[in-house]
């Protein structure tokens, strides 16, 4: 017997192996075993086609973790096994039995919470409340039939030849605290046409609590799985979305009224409902201010009730006869209902300082609130070691605006290392966007 294709166990009669020598599986393993069925002086042992195997690896073979009593009668279908007297905690699947002078049957268990075990079944015997029920000691490692003799596992297989593998997925079910535990192997063979089964090798390997965990597409021969191909087919096919207003009702084409959306791939199941995001709508707080407005420090005060507001804000008004729309970078805090907006550092003189209007939260109105200044349009060769310098007439703008910058898409960009006016120059350093494709476009608001 040998694991495939590094492993392997030779145990000829009477010789043993050293635990070194021996094969040692880990913990959540998939792999292949392959068997050469040979009698003592070395001929092999030809199997049928038609007969079945099965796999069976253990560390003690305890056949019950734990026994109690039902609750309740049951008979015929069942959804459902209430137990009384466990001492354990149950593993979370498994498999009962239930046992009384004139029937067992052994079912499947999807779930248990508090003593009641989830099943799906249809029992053959009668159980009345009182009779025994234990949960059965799951095995490190089963494999029935179907796991048996692929040629994609094994490409010498031959009933013949006595050749024969299968493949096994290990589960310890915490069973396995420690390295080189004990694994005790059984291969058992079901003749074609008879009930009692032959057990062909007992033997034992090692075992280790090592969780291997396996990525990309199953090494299986199980029919369930997809390969690689089959799953990049499924997403080429695209999701399928549907739209609900309240989450129970879902339609293929959204509306403006939709809340939800669930999605699904092709064949799959259609996920649960997911909220739909929403964007922020802001609270606009407007207003205008003159000079006098301001308090001794040149603050401008505006107290709201509008909870929180962000940014942007921006100021449009006149100064000595000229119309400016100040979309405004600095001197701006938000506090307990109130904005503080601090004029100190403004460039003009307070005794020509006309009404001015605000806005916080975004400019409502760009037809009212229309910019002063027309776009700049600048490339690569306007900059030098990465900084563009123009003066306010080279720009076709009056006083000191701030600008915005955005590149060829018209899309913004945020990270400027500097923007500063001096003197009536404006200087923006840009040495960090590296060159500039195209033309971009300084705008004023």
């Amino acid at each position: 017997m040998r694991i495939n294709p590094l492993k392997k166990l030779v145990d000829e009669y009477d010789k043993r192996l050293p635990a070194q020598d021996r094969p040692h599986i880990n913990d959540g393993e998939q792999s292949v075993l392959e068997f050469d069925l040979v009698t003592a002086a070395g001929v092999a042992i030809p199997y049928n086609e038609s007969d079945t195997f099965a796999l069976y690896a253990d560390t003690d073979y305890i056949h019950q973790y734990d026994a109690g009593v039902l609750a309740d009668d049951y008979a015929g279908a069942i959804t459902a096994i209430a137990l009384t007297g466990l001492a354990k905690t149950p593993p979370s699947t498994g498999f009962l039995v239930l046992e009384n002078a004139d029937s067992r049957d052994r079912v499947a268990y999807t779930d248990c919470d508090a003593g009641v075990f989830t099943v799906d079944a249809t029992l053959i015997g009668s159980y009345t409340a009182g009779d025994a029920c234990y949960i059965e000691d799951q095995l490190c490692l089963y494999a029935g039939n179907n796991s048996f003799n692929d040629v994609a596992d094994r490409a010498d297989v031959s009933a013949a030849d006595g050749k024969l593998c299968v493949r096994y997925s290990a589960d310890f079910n915490g069973k396995v605290t420690k390295a080189n535990t004990i694994l005790y192997v059984e291969l058992w063979r079901y003749r074609a046409g008879q009930t009692v089964p032959e057990k062909l090798l007992v033997d034992t390997m090692y075992c280790d609590p090592t969780l291997i965990e396996y990525e990309g597409q199953p090494g299986s021969n199980a029919p369930e799985y997809y390969t690689a191909a089959q799953v990049n087919a499924l997403i080429r096919l695209g999701m399928e979305l549907q739209f609900s207003v309240d989450d129970v009702s879902y339609h293929a084409t959204q509306t403006g009224a939709d809340k939800y959306f669930q999605f699904r791939y092709p064949e799959g199941e259609w996920s649960p409902g997911i909220l739909l995001p929403e964007g922020f709508t802001p609270s606009f707080i407007t207003g205008s201010f003159t000079a006098a407005d301001l308090d001794e420090n040149s603050l401008l005060i505006i107290n709201h009730t509008q909870g929180d507001i962000i940014l942007p804000h921006c100021f449009q008004g006149t100064y000595d006869g000229v119309t400016y729309f100040e979309a405004w970078p600095n001197g701006v805090v938000f506090s307990n209902n109130q904005i503080i907006v601090d004029l100190s550092n403004f460039y003009g003189d307070y005794s020509v300082f006309g009404t001015w209007r605000y806005a916080f939260g975004g400019c409502p109105d760009t037809t009212v609130w229309a910019k002063a200044f027309a776009d700049f349009e600048f490339d690569n060769d306007d900059l030098i070691d990465g900084i563009l310098t123009k003066t306010a007439t080279e720009l076709g703008v009056t006083g000191e605006p701030h600008p915005f910058v955005y590149d060829e898409n018209g899309e913004f960009i945020p990270s400027v290392r500097s923007i500063k006016w001096s003197s009536g120059t404006l200087t923006i350093d840009l040495s960090d966007q590296g060159a500039i494709p195209a033309t971009w476009k300084l705008k004023f608001k």
